[in-house]
This record gives C-alpha cells, sequence and structure tokens, in this order.
C-alpha cells in the first residue's frame, strides 16, 4: 500500500509538501504545478490515507450527518447525492439519518459534542427554530439544506416563489384561468413562498383569486389524490392544477385519471420540482426543476469551508432551473366538451363539468 512518503518522492516534493496539499490546509501558500503534481501522484499512486491517524492528528472526524425527514422521498435523493458528492471530494463521509422525534436530534448534538461528526446537515421543512436556536448555543455546526429560518443565517435555500409563479404564468399562458393549487403544509416557509408565487401570478395575470380552488395537502402521493378528490367532490371549477411538489402532483394525476378525467385534455397539470419520477408516469409530468443537486452540493461545501475557517457564510437562494414542458398541460379551450363527457361518466355535478 502506498504511503505519504510514495507520494512525496513521486511528486518531487517534502513529506510535509504532500501533507499539507493532501490535507488541504488553509493558510499555506504553494504554487498550482506543485499542488497539481502532489494530487496527480496521489491519484497514480491510488493513495489512500490513513483516516484514523489523520483524524487524531487533524481533531476531526472526516465524517458529517444528514438528516431527513423520509429517505424514501425521491426528491431528498437528489440533495444527498449532491451532499455525498461535495463530501467525498473533500474526503468526508456522510451519515443518512431519518430525523423523527427529540431523541434523534438529541443523539446527533451528542454526537457532535464528543467528536463522532464533525457537522449537521439538516433538510427539514418543518424544524421548528427552537431546535436550530438550541443548536447555535450548543456551538453545533450545522447549515439548514432547502428553508430558510427565522434564527440563523446558515441556510441555502430555493426561489419557492419564483418557481410557483413559472408553473402559473405557464398555465395562464394555455388559457386557464381555473387553476387549483395543492399546497402542502402551509406551516413550512417553503408552502408559504409557493402560495406567495401562485398568488403573485394570478394577480399580474389579472385573475381573481379563490381560496376555494386552494387546498392544503400534505406533501405525500396519497396527499394529492385526497385532496383532488376533495377538489371533485365539493364540484369546484378548474381546468389546471398546480402541485406542490411532484408527489402532490402525481397523486393528483392518478386521482384524476381514476375518475374518468384525461390529461392534458380535461385538467392540465404542472408541478415543482423535477426527478426521473416526472418521466416515468403517463403522461409525463410538465415540472418546474428546482436545483436539488445544486442545494445539497452547495451547503454541504459551505458547511465544510465554516468547519475550515470559522466564518459563517451569508444566507443564499438559489433560482429555480426553469420549465419543463412535457405532455401533462395543454390549451384550455380544448377541454370544455371533453370534461363534460367525463362528468357524465363518473357521475359528478353539472356545474363541475360544464366549466368553460
Amino acid at each position: 500500500m502506498p504511503t505519504l512518503l510514495d507520494v512525496a518522492v513521486t511528486a518531487g516534493v517534502s513529506p510535509s509538501t504532500a501533507s499539507r496539499v493532501l490535507n488541504s490546509k488553509e493558510g499555506v501558500r504553494l504554487r498550482s504545478e506543485t499542488r497539481e503534481r502532489v494530487i496527480q501522484a496521489a491519484r497514480d499512486l491510488k493513495y489512500q490515507p490513513n483516516t484514523i491517524a489523520r483524524s487524531l492528528k487533524l481533531k476531526r472526524t472526516f465524517t458529517l450527518a444528514i438528516l431527513i425527514p423520509d429517505v424514501a422521498n425521491p426528491l431528498a435523493h437528489e440533495i444527498i447525492k449532491g451532499v455525498e458528492k461535495a463530501s467525498s471530494e473533500q474526503g468526508y463521509s456522510v451519515l443518512l439519518s431519518h430525523m423523527e422525534g427529540q431523541t434523534i436530534k438529541e443523539l446527533h448534538i451528542r454526537m457532535v459534542r464528543e467528536k463522532r461528526i464533525d457537522g449537521l446537515l439538516l433538510d427539514w421543512a418543518y424544524e421548528e427554530d427552537e431546535f436550530i436556536a438550541e443548536l447555535a448555543r450548543a456551538n453545533v455546526p450545522f447549515m439548514l439544506i432547502n428553508r430558510r429560518s427565522g434564527v440563523s443565517n446558515r441556510y441555502i435555500t430555493t426561489d419557492y416563489a419564483a418557481a410557483a409563479s413559472m408553473a402559473v404564468d405557464h398555465l395562464v399562458g394555455l388559457g386557464h384561468h381555473s387553476i387549483a393549487f395543492l399546497s402542502g403544509p402551509l406551516m413550512s416557509d417553503n408552502s408559504l413562498l409557493r402560495m406567495k408565487g401562485y398568488r403573485r401570478s394570478l394577480s399580474a395575470h389579472d385573475v381573481p383569486y379563490d381560496d376555494t380552488l386552494v387546498k392544503e395537502a400534505g406533501m405525500s402521493y396519497q396527499d394529492g389524490r385526497r385532496a383532488t378528490a376533495s377538489l371533485l367532490d365539493d364540484a369546484r371549477h378548474f381546468t389546471a392544477i398546480f402541485g406542490g411538489n411532484l408527489l402532490i402532483a402525481v397523486g393528483a394525476m392518478q386521482e384524476l385519471q381514476d375518475r374518468g378525467l384525461k390529461i392534458p385534455e380535461q385538467v392540465s397539470i404542472v408541478a415543482c420540482h423535477d426527478v426521473p419520477l416526472a418521466e416515468m408516469v403517463r403522461p409525463r409530468m410538465t415540472t418546474v426543476k428546482m436545483p436539488l443537486f445544486e442545494l445539497g452540493y452547495e451547503t454541504t461545501n459551505a458547511l465544510l469551508d465554516m468547519l475550515r475557517t470559522g466564518v459563517e457564510m451569508t444566507p443564499r437562494i438559489l433560482p429555480p432551473v426553469g420549465l419543463i414542458i412535457r405532455e401533462s398541460t395543454g390549451k384550455a379551450e380544448s377541454q370544455a366538451g371533453q370534461r363534460k363527457e367525463a362528468g357524465a361518466h363518473t357521475g359528478l355535478r353539472d356545474h363541475l363539468v360544464n366549466i368553460m
């Protein structure tokens, strides 16, 4: 197994210089050619540092923990991939934990204090500010992924208001003026921002806001189904749906299809977030793609920078990647007769189906 000395000899530098390069020590000035020679030598020799010795010497574990609400959520996968890439690039491992209950929170605070992990990444939209304030009081290095906080600037998130406006602008551009919104829990800052963008876009197009078309769902597939069923059972007048996330929108799509409604011929759907699931459903889902991978990557780098320098970064808000138009949206004027026919088939009330 190659050693640090082997890397130094191959690169033509001293062992101390090779160590400084491979350990990314701050404040060490070296020519870029020297750094590149050392890094290339380590790659060529397939050098693997002694992590135990390295941790003892540098008083770091080179391990981070990420706490997420649901490991099965496909939206979380993109964030996790970004976290893992940034961590591995800087020689760190990642522990993945399902965040549920006070015991888990206390465990991870204790792990930082006992030097079993170096820092925490929190991807949890509903976490109360009191816990975040507790982390700060305990001097726990942490960063929030994909949410803001009223008590800490340690976050990188994305512009959900802009995403919602982008979705509604697209639907209005297709002639839709009765647009239902399945919002997600309004205790979440991100859901409130989507509501802000939804209302802002309606106002910009002189479309009246109708609170009967807003359903405060959860964030799951089943929540999307239930919210859509409620709209249909209440005979609400709508030609399009904006889903607060992809799982909600897929649930809405399934509920509509189970009731005999065709998409987009009779109802158009747009979702916030874009992951491979959007390509798997039929029709394929129109989405507003959000920078989930980048959120994981950039937030992890910010935490690692903070661990190295002790300097907190300023909060950042990344813009949406853009609108991805697929087959789940269509022009509103094509939906009148077909929605009526579906109403007769499914037994919905007359004033629901005659919507145009």
